[in-house]
């Protein structure tokens, strides 16, 4: 009788298998996966990731997109950036990649946050904030990347410590991390709650094991310090004029 509930278990366990396996995560999909690009110079000698938070129509055919990605990607006196998104069908089958010209509209050093911006014919999909996560340490995270200029990808970790210095804040995680992931969304619950900004290294040699993340919410105190010009990102507001004068410069050029 033993031998035989546990033979009906297992018979049942493989039935059903295929149907989780074959069952695709849709709100992942939809609120981390698509929303995740490729940042980096047109020239590919510098690269990194970043996820989209606004994408509002201006005009028939063309939206504006903000996403947000590490300042660390941004190199003075460089102005030809692009992002790429990628295309799936079946949900997660790569079907093809389109790639747009990307302008920087602000960055802190100190931060390591930057945000950019960049124009498409469709709107795209963008991922979720949450400025007042309830983290603690083990809590599951998990990161959407494009570590090495490969196409988005997901990795799982923990929260590991919290750490704080005089300038940043950080979650420390256990997620797998490469380089070219910088800027990258760091999710829970479907939510972005930090931006991926270093790899723990040891006598220079990078621990891919852990991680670490600026909380999403220093957006918040980057946009305060600078009277709330940020608030547009995360709000219904108008966006402020592009503060760069080869932003304007470049703008003008796409309208033309």
């Amino acid at each position: 009788m033993k031998n035989f509930l546990i033979s009906s278990l297992l018979l049942f366990i493989f039935l059903i298998s295929p149907l989780f396996a074959g069952t695709p995560d849709k709100e992942l999909h939809q609120k981390c996966l698509y929303p995740t690009i490729y940042v980096g110079r047109a020239d590919q000698t510098s690269y990194g990731s970043g996820v989209i938070v606004r994408s509002e129509k201006i005009e028939d055919n063309k939206y504006k997109n903000v996403f947000i990605t590490c300042a660390h990607l941004e190199s003075p006196n460089y102005f030809d950036y692009e992002v790429k998104q990628v295309i799936y069908e079946n949900w997660s089958e790569i079907k093809t990649t389109k790639v747009y010209t990307a302008f920087f509209y602000a960055a802190n050093k100190e931060l390591d946050l930057a945000v950019g911006v960049f124009y498409s014919e469709d709107e795209m999909p963008i991922a979720t904030m949450d400025f007042e996560p309830k983290l603690f340490i083990g809590n599951e995270v998990f990161r959407i990347g494009c570590g090495l200029g490969d196409e988005p990808r997901l990795d799982i970790g923990k929260v590991t410590q919290f750490k704080k210095n005089i300038l940043k804040q950080f979650i420390r995680t256990s997620v797998h991390t490469v380089p070219g992931d910088s800027g990258s969304p760091l999710f829970h619950e479907y939510k972005v709650v930090g931006i991926m900004v270093s790899i723990r290294a040891h006598r220079s040699i990078p621990v891919f094991g852990i991680s670490y993340a600026i909380p999403i919410e220093r957006f918040k105190v980057w946009s305060k310090d600078s009277n709330n010009f940020l608030e547009f990102i995360w709000s219904n507001k108008d966006m402020p004029e592009l503060p760069f004068y080869y932003l304007n410069l470049r703008e003008y050029e796409v309208k033309k």
